[in-house]
């Protein structure tokens, strides 16, 4: 009888770990015969046993120790406790053999393994995912909270659902029951609930979203899925999700960040005694009146983990960012003379404070930064090179500036003050920034050269303007500024632009080409409009307000966008294919709905609201979203797989959470709310705004000239310009096409072999290359 080989290491650790992690296979892996088992990827432990990763497979091993009476040793039985083992498979089956196996987010750990005397160096990760596994389908491995392995689907538009086949190997008995998969070994028991799937669908402005049927299909041990009314034409998405998080007392999320494997970290504060703080959390219990804390969702909408942070009096989490290996950096400020730091000292009334974790919730390092008055921070942003920089405003006089400053010395009532700090929280530059009056700092980011962007309001008359600014001089009683420095602190130029009344930004962010988007709020009704708005007059007491900025400063267009009531946008920032999302709240019943909303009515006192605008200020899509009694959005973020997550909080015992999730129901007073709407594809597809909307634009180009048509395409495409080459890619980033011939304007391309979904066209024009978007239906 054929008997499967097991995966033995025979191993001493040098680090014993804690943490959940996917150790890589440096040779140490043997199979029963006690050699290499090159065909492991990887391995992690769980409770029983470990899974091990093959290119076509997963395996289970399992062990069990059993205990054998002293009546029963004998001279062949000589130990207490023997181990049975026994493997179980899941295989890819019918698997697309140019797949690939990535692991990703390491550890900041090296591990070292001695087998046979030679030593193995390795490391331990937190995600495995392999890529195209099934044409156009990935899978992702991560661990949940509890320490289960856990694994998302992700399945590409134009790819088949049905394509998904496990052939289960091992097993004694392989079953359905209530849509639940159950299976038996010798030794173990698995079940695993079906997930939710559903599907967002992109037309030309308009997004769908429609909630799908599946159900597991299982014939003779091989697992498939079938969902029901499903099109492949549009990705297929599952587990979304929507949680609460929250006591009885007050609990308020101020930002979200993610990483790209869908985790979502969030932070804020919280008054309650028994915030759901994780087991072994870097800090478990409150120590004051008010604590920050930061809460990790992984992308099913469960808690990885949790902490408070916190001393004696009160302190509040107001920024959070992750840097390239997903470790987040949280800022705030805080009135405790006390918090766990490893630099800087409390010197003011408030102090600022910086907070780096590690992915797991472990400490890293944290500072203090201030002077002798209060520095209230409310902006920050972490560069491509793990750079972080904060910004806000200060009433201390003796903030340390470094040599060189743009600023050297506090100037007004309050000054703004930007500081850029290396990955270990060392300073490397510090300015003031603004005029004899009160200037504040509300939003600061990083565009793709590692310049500092940074947005607010000022009501300064000699607010410190560059040459050439588009506008020099306050209008009105506040207007909004946007500033550029360099890396190293120099400043580029500087712009106010405003009314007669209140105006003040809260997001800020670059796009690829070094645009900026700022989005906030106008009081007045004769705010800049600049180009060609899509809604050029302001409609209430507050309305939305959405600047683009080219590089050199100078505003390309500007729009009003809002409703009968107040609108104030609260978060904003930039997919990685250029679309302007922006979130915040509504109490307008005439908000604007673009595209086949989540939810079309407001449903409460103020719902918050999800907007994505293209490059030229269009909007493609906008909903409502809340409960009977009123919300508000603080903070939003995409990863570069097009999730989207937003944050804040609701005073909704109804607000429209999903089954499954970390907390389902309400609490009470203001409980947190976070909520996850993408996967693959998480904005429409890029459109111009004239004619009927098809085409597709040069995201450099300021005009809506269209360069690639028709689009949608089918078949062909014809090039309105003269190119020496060309390039497609799938939504991957995959290239799918090479063309290294000269293409002359009109000339028709045979795109008949692409299968529907969004492609990326790289042109070489001028020897430069310049890309565009294409939808390609049947």
């Amino acid at each position: 009888m054929y008997k499967k080989i097991l995966f033995v290491f025979l191993l001493i650790p040098f680090i014993l770990f804690s943490e959940n992690g996917f150790v890589k296979n440096t040779g140490f892996v043997l199979n029963t015969n006690l050699e290499p088992a090159t065909e492991v990827l990887a391995f992690a432990s769980i409770s029983n046993g470990k899974v091990y990763f093959l290119k076509d497979r997963f395996s289970y091993v399992f062990y069990q120790n059993d205990s054998v009476a002293d009546s029963e040793l004998t001279p062949q039985i000589k130990r207490k406790h023997i181990t049975q083992s026994e493997r179980l498979d899941f295989v890819f089956h019918k698997t697309n053999l140019n797949g690939k196996t990535e692991l990703l987010l390491p550890s900041e750990e090296n591990l070292h393994f001695i087998k046979q005397s030679n030593e193995f160096a390795t490391s331990s990760y937190k995600v495995i995912k392999y890529t195209n596994i099934w044409n156009g389908i990935d899978i992702i491995f991560y661990f949940s909270e509890t320490g289960n392995i856990k694994y998302d689907i992700l399945v590409k538009p134009g790819a088949e659902v049905n394509k998904i086949q496990f052939l289960i190997e091992g097993a004694n008995n392989v079953k359905l029951k209530n849509n639940t998969l159950q299976i038996k070994t010798s030794l173990m028991e698995i079940k695993e609930t079906l997930p939710i799937s559903y599907q967002d669908g992109i037309t030309k402005r308009k997004k769908s979203r429609k909630e799908l049927e599946a159900d597991y299909v299982l014939e003779e041990n091989i697992l498939t899925f079938r969902v029901h009314k499903y099109n492949p034409q549009l990705p297929l998405i599952i587990d979304p999700w929507a949680t609460f998080i929250g006591t009885p007392d007050s609990d308020q999320a101020e930002d979200v960040a993610m990483d790209n494997f869908g985790n979502a970290y969030v932070t804020g504060y919280t008054q309650s005694l028994n915030f759901p703080v994780s087991p072994g959390a870097f800090q478990g219990n409150s120590a004051g009146d008010y604590d920050a804390f930061v809460f990790k969702l992984n992308a099913t909408g469960q808690r990885e983990w949790a902490t408070y942070y916190g001393g004696s009096a009160y302190d509040f989490g107001y920024q959070i960012k992750v840097d390239s290996k997903g470790n987040p950096f949280i800022s705030g400020y805080s009135y405790s003379n006390n918090l766990f730091v490893s630099n800087g000292t409390f010197s003011g009334v408030f102090d600022t404070y910086i907070l780096k974790l590690k992915n797991d919730g472990t400490f890293k390092w944290a500072r203090y930064f201030g002077g002798s008055g209060g520095e209230f921070t409310v902006g920050m942003g972490v560069s491509k090179t793990d750079r972080i920089v904060i910004a806000g405003f200060t009433s201390s006089q003796d903030i340390q500036t470094t040599p060189g400053a743009f600023q050297a010395t506090h100037a007004g009532a309050l000054d703004i003050f930007i500081s850029v700090f290396d990955s270990s929280g060392n300073v490397l530059w510090t300015t003031y920034y603004g005029g004899s009056a009160t200037d504040d700092a509300h939003a600061v980011n990083f565009d793709a050269n590692e310049n500092v962007i940074v947005g607010g309001e000022t009501y300064s008359t000699n607010f410190p303007v560059s040459p050439g600014a588009y506008q020099s001089n306050n209008n009105g009683n506040s207007d909004v500024y946007v500033l550029k420095f360099d890396s190293l602190g120099n400043r580029l130029w500087a712009t106010l632009l405003g009314g007669t009344a209140n105006e003040d930004i809260n997001g800020i962010a670059a796009d690829t080409f070094g645009n900026i988007y700022v989005a906030g709020f106008s009081q007045g009704t004769d705010f800049p409009m600049i180009g060609t708005p899509f809604q050029p007059v302001k409609k209430a007491s507050r309305d939305i307000i959405l600047v683009k900025f080219l590089p050199s400063g100078l505003p390309e267009w500007s729009t009003f966008f809002g409703g009968d009531s107040t609108d104030v946008a609260r978060a904003l920032t930039v997919t990685l294919d250029q679309f302007i999302l922006i979130g915040g709240e509504t109490a307008s019943s005439d908000f604007p709905i673009v595209g086949n909303a989540f939810q079309n009515t407001k449903a409460g006192g103020t719902d918050v609201f999800y907007a994505a605008f293209d490059t030229t200020g269009i909007p493609v899509f906008s909903s409502y979203r809340g409960g009977t009694s009123s919300e508000i959005l603080m903070g939003i973020s995409a990863d570069t797989n097009y999730r989207v997550t937003m944050c804040g909080y609701t005073y909704s015992n109804n607000f429209p959470v999903t089954p499954g999730v970390f907390q389902t129901t309400y609490s009470g007073n203001e409980d947190v709310f976070v909520w996850q709407i993408d996967s693959t594809q998480g904005v429409p597809v890029d459109t111009t705004n004239k004619g009927s909307g098809d085409g597709i634009k040069n995201i450099k180009n300021k005009s809506n000239i269209q360069v690639v048509y028709p689009n949608p395409a089918t078949n062909h495409i014809a090039i309105k310009q003269d190119a020496s080459a060309l390039k497609i890619f799938n939504i991957n980033g995959e290239i799918v096409y090479i063309y290294n011939k000269v293409l002359y304007k009109n000339e028709l391309l045979d795109i008949s072999f692409l299968t529907p979904g969004i492609y990326h066209l790289e042109l070489v024009q001028s020897g430069l290359p310049k890309y565009y978007r294409m939808m390609v239906i049947e």
